[in-house]
């Protein structure tokens, strides 16, 4: 009987991790399923806060599963790689980084991801041992890039309309809403994706004999290519053609007849299958973003914003060579050191975002496992004696070297679906069966014993991450469902929902910074001063949990002046415009604070601090800044007017109807002036 368990649990992790990737990365939205209210749009591969949760859970319980049957057996079987020493340093890194962490909670959320990342690896490798094991996973995978690349085809054949109404809900700036994306954010991220799937489809491809295999095969490179196509990635193309040449250079002679045959019927069905899309949308035209992605001046000022975001990067990294500013913490620093007026949440570069945040040790252990695991690829590819293992240890090295190239300009490491898969494609090159032979390379397996007392503390901190982690996404449900009630004017409901968020997770500033929200509506509405006193305790909470955001900074000015407390109010509006001193909206709000005050002069000079910062708004979504200097010139225009300067208050009212032509409020007062004059 013990060993029936121990083999029904062996297989409940085998198989589980198999349902878990593909549970991750299907596209759950096309199907009714209890589930469906959770997810508005998609499960943006985990990227969401819904399939976050799903993600830690499914790696706790799979580990769990798998520390119950070394229990059973009284001692756990742990395969040693080369990989096993950076993870481990990588994580300790992180670890340490948590210590002077910019914020908190988002290192807390980062960190559990990466080591979910590192516990999924273990758990593949510990697992996958015979060709079938190895045949099963990469089924999986293959079936996943072929469903979601279909869902990416029919996105691009359907439109566009759901992802356009998602992205006004949370506020999100879309540049091209015709590029295709499937469940994940970003366009570049499917491609990374589809490019790390495609050498895996095509080298099986070579080596299946004529039938239902090889026509499945076929079939999967045709429609995993075809939506690599339709993302309009251009590093995703490139990147593609990096992979291709590497299966080029890698196939044996013995077998470049058969491959270039394969090829070539590929290269011609997804012509074929490109051109029908195409136009069967109605789109093959110069208007398209095809043509736009393929346009000189479209790749110069992504090329240029890139060069931009990495700039500021590098300043963060001088300030932060050590320790880094802590894992998960760029989009929170970042503004601080933003040129120009390009701001992202990431840096668009794997590796000078990690440098920045877990410093030079964290960087170079992630290096050094990514240098072991294309070791191992290569050592695999010229070991293997048979031409099946031989092309799947080539594509193994393909995929590998495509998202590490396509790491240079994008950022993925926080997709979970795209780290599980660099797991997945790490922990297969390091099965033993992959080489043609038992073992290959450079692994040892070692036995500790797994007392009941280990797998009583194993067990203990497995629930209290269990606990940690529901008790944050109830938090976050109340959070979301305050929000709700916020923009309803429902506010005493909303106060009573947000504070048991804050109760449930206390760590997290925008808990924190809703609550004080609430809190502010309520005195603006007569409920008086303890009520505002509430409102800036919470905002005082929220600004000292993410000490460098620049709007809970400008939230809580906004609180103290309501309070009569002007100093600490300008205090606060200029620390947020130090915070992030490239974007206009901070000195905006500071000029309007000194000219409520009558400071005109500190008022004017603030207003053109912001205009200033025009030059930096012509690249990757200048909206909201060229709004806020748009704002500046209106406040200078209202400022002449009131002091006298009709001339100049003329000017800054012809400023903004230039940034602005349809604000009514600017040509009002032309219209006044001009009359005046």
């Amino acid at each position: 009987m013990g060993r029936i368990g121990t083999k029904r649990l062996d297989g409940l992790v085998k198989y589980g991790l198999i349902i878990f990737f593909l549970c991750l990365a299907l596209p759950w939205e096309t199907f009714p399923h209890p589930l469906s209210a959770l997810y508005s749009l998609d499960t943006g591969a985990g990227v969401f806060f819904e399939t976050r949760v799903f993600f830690w859970i499914g790696v706790l319980f799979l580990t769990l599963a798998w520390f119950l049957r070394s229990f059973r057996e009284g001692f756990l079987t742990f395969k040693r790689t080369d990989l096993d020493f950076p993870f481990l340093l990588f994580l300790i890194t992180a670890l340490l980084s948590l210590l002077k962490s910019a914020n908190l909670h988002a290192s807390l959320d980062s960190f559990l991801v990466v080591l979910g990342y590192f516990l999924f690896y273990w758990l593949v490798v510990n697992h996958f041992k015979t060709s079938r094991d190895i045949n099963l996973f990469i089924l999986a995978l293959l079936i996943a890039g072929g469903l979601l690349a279909l869902y990416g085809i029919h996105q691009y054949l359907a439109g566009f309309k759901m992802l356009i109404e998602y992205a006004r809900e949370r506020q999100i700036l879309i540049d091209t809403p015709n590029r295709v994306f499937a469940i994940f954010i970003s366009p570049n991220h499917l491609a990374c994706f589809l490019i790390m799937l495609i050498p895996l489809s095509f080298a099986l491809l070579i080596n299946a004999e004529a039938g239902l295999r090889r026509v499945f095969l076929l079939v999967v490179s045709v429609v995993m290519i075809t939506c690599l196509f339709f993302t309009y990635s251009r590093g995703g193309w490139l990147c593609f053609l990096l992979v291709a040449a590497v299966m080029a250079l890698g196939i044996p002679k013995e077998q470049r007849y058969r491959a270039s045959l394969s090829l070539l019927v590929v290269v011609v069905l997804v012509t074929l299958t490109s051109s029908v899309i195409t136009r069967s949308a109605g789109e093959f035209s110069p208007e398209t973003a095809f043509y736009g992605g393929l346009a000189p001046e479209a790749g110069a000022e992504s090329a240029l914003g890139r060069f931009y975001l990495w700039r500021g990067t590098l300043e963060l990294i001088r300030d932060f060579p050590i320790t880094g500013s802590g894992i998960g913490t760029f989009a929170s620093i970042y503004p601080r050191y933003q040129y120009g007026g390009i701001y992202s949440k990431h840096a668009h570069d794997v590796y000078l975002e990690v440098f920045a945040e877990t410093g030079i040790l964290g960087i170079s252990a992630l290096l050094a496992a990514f240098f072991l695991l294309a070791r191992r690829e290569l050592l695999l590819w010229r070991r293997s004696k048979e031409n099946r293992s031989r092309g799947l240890a080539l594509a193994l090295f393909a995929g590998t070297s495509g998202f590490l190239v396509h790491s240079v300009i994008d950022f993925h490491w926080q997709v979970p679906l795209l780290g599980l898969t660099l797991m997945t494609i790490a922990a297969l090159s390091f099965c033993p069966a992959i080489g043609g032979v038992e073992e290959v390379g450079y692994i040892s397996c070692r036995k500790v014993s797994f007392s009941g007392f280990r797998f009583f503390v194993a067990l203990v901190l497995g629930l209290f991450l269990l606990g940690v982690i529901l008790t944050s996404y109830r938090a976050h449900l109340f959070s979301d469902k305050g929000k709700s009630l916020l923009k309803e004017g429902r506010f005493g409901e909303a106060v009573q929902v947000l504070e048991k968020a804050v109760n449930l997770d206390p760590l997290f500033a925008p808990h924190q910074s809703r609550l004080a929200e609430a809190y502010f509506e309520g005195a603006r509405r007569g409920e008086g001063m303890p009520v505002l006193s509430r409102a800036i305790y919470r905002g005082e909470r929220a600004v000292s949990l993410e000490p460098y955001s620049s709007g809970y900074q400008a939230k809580l000015g906004f609180y103290y002046w309501a309070a009569g407390r002007l100093r600490e109010a300008e205090e606060a509006f200029m620390e947020g415009r130090d915070l992030y001193p490239n974007d206009p909206y901070f000195p905006v709000l500071l000029g309007e604070f000194y000219f409520t005050q009558g400071r005109h002069q500190l008022a004017i000079t603030e207003f053109r601090r912001a205009i200033d910062l025009k030059k930096y708004y012509t690249l990757w979504y200048p909206e909201r800044g060229l709004k806020n200097i748009a704002r500046a010139h209106y406040d200078l225009g209202l400022l002449h007017r009131e002091i006298g300067n009709l001339r100049q208050a003329a000017v800054e009212f012809r400023e903004v109807l230039e940034l602005e032509p349809r604000n009514e409020e600017a040509r009002k007062g032309l219209v006044e002036i001009e009359e005046d004059l």
